[in-house]
């Protein structure tokens, strides 16, 4: 193929990624769920106030938040998009496309610094593009995707440094600003960056040109990040995340200790059953999980119905390609490719697997690299086996139309109830009306029990709120905050029955929460499957039906 050519189709493709991540993009995922709007509202209390909503000016180590600590990167980034479009969902998830979209020629280009092959280069630029991980998590805010590009150019500028050294800065720079971007980078970027430092050793760029300012680079990243762990981001989300040790396990372990000792020395009982050991059974399996057939290319968002509807993070036909990729990768070990691709094969389960397999959001870094190496595969097969282009052409194309068909029209109908579905609605009818009534009381019982998350985005609340203590905040054991209050106006509630009502009150509140009585509701929240979500009923119509004849 001519250069004129590569370069049309390498378009064509990047036309497509910005198809496949705009298209209704403020409509699908069909809500917006916590998360976004957690991210989303701090970066519009910097643009409103200066401050994050605890009151520290312009934080650099983490944000406090609802006790999560978020990493800078990905407040910051949102800023500009806050700026220009507004508080909104469109603009709240707009740079996240973008990040998207420039994934993809990244990719084509580190591909063809590592196998010098133009079908390898753009296989992998268009199985990203079509990507289920990628698409679900570069549609969605979330401050991983910062990390992503940010990590995809730190290693196509490693790679490109082995030949001209003057590069191995700026990709140092890249990796350390990934680290700054989401937490499971504060563990990842270091390994990897150690990986590749011994992998490629013998390189000239890595013996004699080291440069002061590369030294600096690294020095003052690893200061950031070990402040940025400090100040609570990493440990403490680690801390909550963690599932090796639950309380249901370590109870069942304390069992098989019991039964144990029962009939043989406790002493022994304990070599063989003690927290150590359960903790890295535990996470191997974990581990070990992240490669499996079933994960990889059938049912791999099986936790995460918010962002993804049933699928593999990769395509079947894909998966394919990439345990083929992966097996010639491993046979020449040597290799540019297999010296910068193996490690992140290695790694990207590794924050994963301290809490489980479903937690897509610490994998999601990965899917350009499981793209470049599927695709490796892929050709490889084609290259061998001449006779198989026609079937996987159509195994391909079935797989995209098919993964297109389910996440555009079936996923917005079937999985709004998971994504927060109708607080928009809710708060907007909330915000024209609210003068009406003295208080408003939300309910708890429906998209995850934090109404105040969504409340603080589509209202909006005055950040000055929170930095003047306007807002009642209540921690659990966890190390999670949650409201109760704000300014005595909004309040929000897990049982009806036990809030003190008074007749000039609006309650919100789920079809459970009211179901003893017949309201007349003002407005009736149903998700696109007809389920009844939400309804809207004055607080003096509850308290009729209540009083005693």
């Amino acid at each position: 193929m001519t250069g004129k050519i590569v370069m049309l189709i390498l378009a064509s493709i990047i036309l497509l990624g910005f198809l496949v991540r705009l298209y209704r993009l403020g409509n699908i995922p069909n809500g917006f769920f916590f998360d976004e709007a957690t991210i989303s509202y701090q970066a519009y209390s910097l643009l409103q106030t200066g401050k994050d909503t605890w009151g520290t000016d312009f934080p650099l180590l983490s944000f406090r938040d609802y006790g999560e600590y978020i990493l800078p990167i990905g407040v910051y980034g949102q800023i500009p998009s806050l700026l220009i479009g507004g508080l909104n969902v469109l603009s709240a998830r707009f740079p996240h496309a973008i990040l998207g979209i420039l994934s993809v020629p990244l990719v084509y280009f580190l591909a063809k610094e590592l196998f010098k092959n133009t079908k390898i280069s753009l296989l992998s630029s268009f199985l990203l593009t079509i990507s289920p991980l990628s698409i679900g998590w570069t549609r969605f805010v979330f401050e991983g995707n910062f990390g992503t590009v940010l990590f995809l150019s730190g290693t196509l500028l490693f790679a490109r440094s082995l030949k001209k050294p003057r590069l191995l800065p700026w990709s140092i720079l890249s990796f350390g600003l990934s680290a700054l971007s989401y937490h499971i980078f504060l563990i990842l970027t270091p390994l990897y960056f150690c990986l590749l430092s011994l992998l490629n050793r013998k390189s000239p760029s890595l013996i004699g040109h080291i440069r002061p300012i590369t030294l600096i680079i690294v020095v003052f990243f690893l200061a950031w990040i070990l402040a940025a762990i400090a100040s609570g981001a990493g440990r403490q989300r680690f801390s909550q995340a963690s599932t090796l040790l639950t309380p249901q396990k370590i109870d069942n372990l304390n069992h098989q200790i019991g039964y144990c000792s029962n009939q043989m020395s406790l002493t022994l009982c304990k070599v063989f059953l003690n927290k150590p050991v359960l903790a890295a059974t535990s996470y191997l399996e974990n581990y070990l999980a992240h490669f499996s057939p079933v994960f990889l290319g059938f049912d791999g968002t099986f936790l995460r119905q918010n962002v993804l509807p049933k699928s593999g993070i990769l395509l079947p036909v894909e998966m394919v390609g990439f345990f083929v990729g992966l097996f010639f990768l491993v046979r020449s070990p040597t290799s540019l490719a297999s010296r910068i691709l193996l490690p992140i094969i290695l790694i990207y389960p590794v924050a994963n697997s301290f809490t489980g397999l479903g937690e897509i959001s610490r994998i999601a870094f990965a899917s350009p690299f499981l793209s470049l190496v599927a695709a490796y595969g892929l050709v490889r097969i084609t290259q061998t086996f001449r006779v198989f282009k026609p079937p996987l052409f159509l195994a391909i194309l079935y797989s995209v139309v098919s993964f297109l068909i389910t996440y555009f029209l079936i996923f917005p109908k079937t999985n709004a109830y998971y994504t927060n579905f109708g607080y928009d609605k809710v708060f907007s009818w909330v915000r024209a009306n609210q003068s009406k009534y003295d208080r408003i009381f939300i309910s708890r019982n429906y998209a995850g029990s934090v109404p105040y998350i969504s409340a603080q985005f589509f209202l909006p609340i005055d950040p000055q709120m929170f930095q003047r203590g306007q807002v009642e905040r209540k921690k659990s054991p966890e190390g999670y905050y949650q409201i109760e209050s704000v300014d005595q106006k909004f309040r929000f509630f897990q049982n009806l029955h036990s809030e003190a009502l008074k007749p000039n009150d609006f309650v919100v509140a789920t079809p459970e929460d009211i179901q003893s009585y017949a309201l007349t509701p003002k407005f009736t929240i149903i998700d696109p499957t007809g389920r009844k979500l939400l309804l809207g009923v004055e607080a003096n119509e509850i308290l009729a039906k209540t009083a005693v004849p």
